[in-house]
């Protein structure tokens, strides 16, 4: 590179300015938006109320996925749905061959939920990803069960509650 710039200094700052230009959008890994969905696997999703909502952040750098999800129950017609339930994610996981077939779990996150009742709780959450489950959503567990309509809310969601999970995965080529 010396030599470069002794021989040739316009090529040099022209060759230094191309690594930059190159740097700076392998850096530029800013976050997405995403509308997560919550599925319900007994047919009937969950429903999040006439003023609820949901939003979600992801960056992917290379094939690494970080997923930030935020779910608010409020309003009118808020139900759980009936089943287990699953997260929806932006991008496909990407499930590793074993052995004895598909891995059946890569990676996956945490987070927490709360009961905003008359003694608002926060309850630690779990995200799991597993083959079983689909290719883009993550199971939403407490304390190794899942979380459906009436688990961990004794009536089921109600205006108030909310949810919030980190998850990271390797997205599917």
């Amino acid at each position: 590179m010396s030599a470069l710039l002794k021989a040739d200094p316009e090529a040099f700052y022209a060759l230094m300015e191309d690594r930059e230009r190159q740097l700076e959008a392998f850096l530029d890994f800013g976050p997405e938006t995403y509308t997560p969905t919550l599925e319900g696997t007994g047919g009937v999703n969950p429903n999040v109320g006439t003023t609820g909502y949901s939003f979600g952040l992801f960056t992917q750098v290379g094939r690494l996925c970080d997923v930030a999800a935020t779910i608010s129950f409020n309003g009118t017609g808020i139900t759980g749905g009936t089943g287990a339930w699953n997260l929806g994610l932006p991008l496909p996981i990407q499930f590793f061959k074993t052995s004895t077939g598909a891995d059946p779990s890569v990676m996956g996150g945490k987070g927490w939920l709360v009961d905003a009742s008359a003694s608002p709780t926060r309850i630690d959450l779990a995200t799991e990803l597993n083959v079983t489950f689909g290719s883009d959503v993550a199971r939403l567990t407490v304390v190794n069960s899942n979380v459906t309509a009436t688990n961990p809310w004794a009536g089921g969601p109600a205006a108030g509650d909310f949810l919030f999970t980190h998850t990271r995965y390797w997205i599917a080529q």
